[in-house]
């Protein structure tokens, strides 16, 4: 099954091990396609830091998918959600500690 992480609460960093880093984790070992759905930062030297648009494959097999979103409150994780329909299908949708099926 894929599964989409929906990171919308902080930086996704994939090699800090933390929320949804675990999760992702475990669908891998449990056979799960994740797919990870997040902006344009994540954590480096203690810094928030900007890395850009990408779609690719991280080293573990997940998949990440980064979205340049600047808006700010509500209109932001509406933004995302429609960007989630590409992925609709008999996925399993979390949002950091947050499951929504």
């Amino acid at each position: 099954m894929r599964i989409l992480h929906i990171c919308i609460g902080n930086p996704f960093t994939e090699t800090m091990y933390y929320k949804e880093n675990y999760f992702i984790e475990a669908n891998l070992l449990d056979g799960h396609k994740p797919i990870i759905l997040a902006d344009t930062t994540k954590w480096e030297q203690n810094n928030i830091v900007e890395v850009g648009t990408c779609d690719r494959i991280l080293e573990n097999g997940a998949r990440l998918v980064r979205v340049n979103l600047k808006k700010i409150g509500g209109r932001r994780i509406t933004m995302k959600l429609r960007i989630v329909e590409e992925f609709v299908d008999s996925s399993f949708f979390t949002a950091g500690c947050y499951f929504i099926s």
